[in-house]
């Protein structure tokens, strides 16, 4: 699930986001970024452990 965290960076870089602390969906084996904008525009990166490469 490393590629949430890459993809994150990346809106951070490139488009100026801002991002949450990461959560953990504890029931799906899940990690979760939310992004902000200055636009007021929001977005979710989410990666599951279950999902092959």
């Amino acid at each position: 699930m490393r590629e949430v965290g890459v993809l994150r960076d990346f809106y951070i870089t490139y488009f100026g986001a801002k991002s949450n602390a990461l959560y953990h969906i504890k029931k799906k084996g899940g990690k979760s970024y939310f992004l902000s904008f200055d636009e007021e525009a929001r977005l979710e990166l989410m990666g599951h452990s279950d999902i092959a490469e």
